[in-house]
């Protein structure tokens, strides 16, 4: 199942088990995420800057929460959130726009866009791009495993925002 924590802020996944021969109404639900949630982050979002002097800011749109990159000269930055997820195949996606941007051609990835930290991405957004959803895809074989989710700019300039409100980690 997936829910909310109470403040709205965060998706969080659970676990939970009924019998077959059950009417499956509430009452008949066994809760097995008992020690908390099975899929949330672990820590808040934390920058990291690989290169350059870029500017990484919080900002505000109406009710929505922005991770905002501006790269003024060569740049490598990201924003970063660790989960611990159960085996599965997994696509990470959010929506993202630019402003701006040049892109840098180098592993691993170009421009603005999404991935898993230690693995290269395909998907990319230079120049001024509306709000685009953009997707990863990942598969974990191990459990628990921790990953990196990694929101980033490799930019000669430019800025990016990343809507924290439309990231969703879904299983396929």
């Amino acid at each position: 199942y997936a829910t909310r924590d109470p403040k709205m802020s965060r998706q969080m996944l659970g676990v939970a088990v009924a019998a077959a021969n059950s009417n499956f109404s509430r009452g008949a639900w066994t809760n097995l995420s008992v020690d908390g949630p099975l899929l949330e982050p672990v820590l808040p979002w934390e920058q990291k800057i690989d290169s350059g002097e870029p500017k990484l800011d919080k900002a505000k749109d109406g009710e929505r929460t922005l991770l905002h990159i501006r790269a003024g000269g060569s740049a490598v930055a990201s924003w970063r959130a660790r989960m611990v997820i159960p085996p599965g195949k997994y696509e990470f996606t959010g929506s993202v726009r630019t402003a701006g941007v040049v892109a840098q051609r180098e592993e691993p990835g170009v421009g603005a866009g999404l991935r898993i930290s230690g693995l290269k991405r395909a998907n990319q957004l230079s120049g001024d791009a509306g709000w685009t959803t953009l997707a990863f895809p990942l598969e974990v074989t191990e459990l628990p495993t921790e990953v990196e989710l990694v929101c980033e700019l490799r930019a000669q300039k430019g800025e990016v925002w990343f809507d924290t409100e439309s990231f969703r980690l879904v299983r396929r």
